[in-house]
């Protein structure tokens, strides 16, 4: 399935996963200092997250590099 997204959009996908990795590192240092609104995380599950979200903001990039013709 191919999508189609405009710089608008692709901009707030970009966000988006920079956002979501921004946050799991949050709450990776939130559970490392014991904060137990946190309990319910693991060191292992928080840190494949900030991967996933990291990896996939450099698949965005490069995706809109190579639709748009330009750097993000």
């Amino acid at each position: 399935m191919q999508f189609e997204f405009s710089q608008a959009e692709m901009n707030d996908l970009i966000y988006a996963a920079r956002e979501a990795a921004i946050r799991f590192k949050r709450a990776r240092t939130e559970f490392r200092s014991g904060n137990k609104v946190y309990s319910q995380w693991n060191e292992e599950d928080l840190a494949e997250r900030v991967a996933h979200y990291s990896k996939l903001e450099e698949k965005l990039v490069a995706q809109y590099e190579s639709a748009f013709g330009e750097a993000w």
